[in-house]
């Protein structure tokens, strides 16, 4: 999957927004009644909390990501980002991982493999 420049270029509240409405689309969370923006939110960070648990390991121990943290002029944030969309790719995440990727590149690397 490529990401674009207008995916990079999204806020993280955009970001969560969007991948928000891939997890209630998915099943992968549900919710009765009508939800506003920030529990949107709010939802999808937890969701996302739990799902990087299970995939650092294989983020921060790729052999790119580990040569981006050293040194984040040896790739561009596309590039680490279609480097994570491919990690992603490998693990069972029942939504599009691109966003989810973007969401880490852009806010989480650093401090999830820190």
């Amino acid at each position: 999957m490529m990401i674009s420049a207008d995916d990079l270029e999204k806020s993280e509240d955009e970001l969560l927004l969007d991948l928000a409405s891939q997890l209630i689309a998915s099943g992968a969370i549900r919710y009765s009644g009508p939800l506003d923006d920030k529990s949107r939110r709010e939802r999808a960070r937890r969701w996302m909390a739990g799902v990087l648990e299970s995939v650092k390991r294989s983020i921060c121990n790729d052999p790119r990501v580990i040569s981006y943290l050293h040194d984040p002029s040896t790739q561009s944030l596309a590039e680490i980002a279609g480097v994570v969309v491919d990690i992603l790719s490998a693990a069972s995440i029942s939504v599009p991982v691109g966003t989810l990727a973007v969401l880490i590149v852009k806010g989480r690397i650093h401090s999830l493999c820190g």
